[in-house]
């Protein structure tokens, strides 16, 4: 097995699998083929009773906006010049800035205490899209503040916002 292979299983055995329903008049249904296919294969049929933790979806194309932030950092700093990819950056800037982060606060041996910082995941299912949208303003005001102190956080935004696909 490849090193991805590996880490795919790692994954899958910390957390549950999520299949994603719409909600239909009826109730809740399979909400594209995959998600029935997932349903038929773990052989669920009418009248099991199952157990669920359900959340709303965030858009999809606030998830992309957030990591075109990490494309226009890589490509117009050079402080993140050396990063292969987007997330890797938006996770730092997330770290940095504080953004929907768990803090602990961890006492080294000379007895003085450091705060460590772990970002949340910013994965559809795990922030709400207003928790999600506030970690994004927190950070582009964070990259106004250190690292582009002539902008706005609105036009940093933007410029991602703008910026094509890729």
């Amino acid at each position: 097995m490849n090193q991805q292979t590996h880490e795919a299983i790692a994954r899958s055995k910390r957390r549950p699998e999520k299949i994603y329903l719409r909600v239909t008049h009826a109730g809740l249904a399979p909400a594209d083929p995959y998600a029935e296919t997932r349903l038929r294969e773990k052989k669920y049929k009418p009248g099991d009773i199952l157990s669920a933790q359900l959340s709303k979806l965030r858009k999809q194309g606030s998830h992309k906006n957030a990591h075109k932030i990490g494309v226009l950092m890589m490509q117009a700093h050079d402080d993140f010049r050396y990063y292969v990819n987007a997330h890797d950056v938006l996770k730092r800037l997330q770290v940095e800035s504080g953004a929907a982060c768990e803090e602990i606060k961890i006492k080294k041996r000379s007895g003085e205490w450091e705060l460590h910082r772990y970002p949340l995941s910013f994965s559809f299912d795990s922030l709400g899209e207003a928790e999600f949208n506030e970690a994004v303003k927190v950070i582009c005001r964070y990259i106004v503040d250190v690292y582009w102190p002539d902008m706005e956080p609105e036009e940093i935004d933007l410029m991602a916002e703008r910026m094509p696909n890729e």
